[in-house]
């Protein structure tokens, strides 16, 4: 979508959600009522918003013994933390059009807005929703003061809106093929002479999203560990082989470095990141924090790293427990012996779940098992999976295992994709919550 806009309402620009309900309400009644009514209560509201900053802070805390203003100091400035300067959020800004885009599957995502005339001219926010005639600002990147930018828009500007830049860099990695013939992935737009088989851009993007405008040479400085998610979204997971094997040429070996897959897992690292699909891999990161600290200081060896395959940009990490290793357990659910099996509306299923844990990685904590399919995120966490099954322990393989069956009745016809949820421990303790390493595992069922 690429389309230019009129304004014909200046942005509203407050933090009080108060003021913002009753504009946004103004917004949507009719043509006549707001044009009689927006503009003058508008400019009220902006006053009353100042008066109240006022009466909220004691203005001579604000000036030094001079009478000049004390600068306002940001103490972002963690590893965690100071990335958050540089995004701004709309605090549902908006801006009142002539016109909005019409119809009932629009695509929205990614959409700039761009003012092309007047003092705003150049600049440009990320659009959060449409409302009636008004577009809502979302959370913006690189801005200091959006404020500020957002008051120089004005009534009679032209403004566009387009997110053609999103839509192409969808498939923008087609176009900028690597040189380096080590970044496999790429292959598949390669021809037999390793050039690129489709017309390429100027620029390859993907190095200046490393961080330092720089390929990454694997030349570690000290003991690393990788905790790779196999369903990241936004790191592939190629991405840890190939660093991996960076490592592996420029220091000789792997001596220090380990790299731990995680199935089932995206790449928040965030608690929310659970539903009947997913889960998160904070436990096996903490753990990794733990083991990488004993490895650096008390000279103990981390578990080996992940056993997989890479075929064709794919990382295909070893079926079992045993030969997977690193830290996370494998799991197996059936449904009636089966992984998809069919049954009668309010005949009970049997669900099994089995579980193996690599060598080192502890033992079996927890099943917990969920029939409904939630696949929102954020998910329900533990609500996900509210039936709490018994684990019995035992050695297979080389390996410690665990198993729990319980069962369930489906009243509805339909599809349904049940999920066990397997936690295991280093030291088998179900009470130590930050270093809970988890997997899922799901059976279909057809209900008839």
């Amino acid at each position: 979508m690429r389309k230019t806009f009129v304004i014909i309402m200046r942005p509203g620009i407050h933090t009080r959600p108060l003021y913002y309900q009753m504009l946004m309400k103004l917004c949507l009644v009719g043509d006549l009522l707001r044009s009689l009514l927006v503009a003058e209560i508008l400019d009220l509201l902006v006053q009353l918003h100042h008066s109240h900053e006022d009466d909220d802070d004691n203005v001579e805390d604000k000036r030094d013994n001079a009478g000049q203003e004390k600068p306002e100091i940001d103490d972002r400035n963690g590893v965690d933390t100071a990335w958050q300067k540089m995004l701004a959020d709309g605090n549902g800004a908006w801006i009142q059009l002539e016109e909005v885009p019409q119809g009932k599957d629009l695509y929205l995502s990614g959409v700039n807005v761009t003012p092309l005339t007047g003092e705003g001219a150049g600049q440009t926010f990320l659009l959060d929703k449409i409302e009636g005639d008004c577009i809502t600002i979302g959370m913006c990147f690189g801005m200091s003061d959006l404020n500020a930018a957002l008051s120089k828009v004005k009534p009679g500007d032209e403004i566009i809106l387009d997110n053609s830049d999103y839509i192409a860099i969808q498939s923008y990695y087609r176009h900028q093929v690597p040189e380096d013939l080590s970044f496999h992935a790429w292959d598949q737009f390669r021809d037999e002479n390793g050039k690129p088989a489709l017309p390429q851009r100027k620029s390859v993007l993907g190095y200046f999203f490393t961080g330092t405008g720089t390929v990454q040479d694997g030349n570690i400085q000290g003991k690393t560990i990788v905790v790779q998610s196999l369903m990241d979204e936004s790191t592939c997971p190629w991405c840890a082989d190939w660093y991996r094997k960076k490592v592996a040429e420029t220091k000789g070996g792997e001596q220090d470095f380990r790299v731990y897959y995680m199935d089932r897992c995206m790449h928040g690292d965030v608690t929310f990141m659970e539903n009947n699909m997913v889960t998160n891999y904070l436990g096996a990161y903490r753990q990794s924090l733990l083991d990488l600290a004993a490895w650096v200081e008390k000279g103990i060896e981390p578990l080996p790293s992940s056993v997989y395959e890479y075929r064709d940009g794919q990382i295909i990490p070893a079926a079992t427990a045993k030969e997977r290793r690193g830290l996370q357990p494998v799991a197996v659910l059936t449904a009636n012996g089966s992984v998809c099996t069919r049954v009668k509306a309010g005949e009970k299923v049997s669900f099994t779940a089995h579980a193996q844990v690599p060598v080192g990685a502890g033992e079996i904590t927890a099943m917990d098992f969920g029939f409904e399919d939630n696949r929102d995120l954020p998910g329900g966490i533990d609500a996900d999976y509210p039936v709490k099954g018994s684990v019995t322990r035992f050695s297979e393989d080389g390996v410690s295992a665990g198993s729990s069956t319980v069962t369930y009745t489906f009243d509805e016809p339909g599809v349904y994709y049940a999920a066990v949820r397997v936690k295991a421990n280093r030291n088998g303790d179900d009470k130590d919550l930050f270093t809970q390493v988890k997997n899922i595992a799901r059976a279909k069922v057809i209900v008839e």
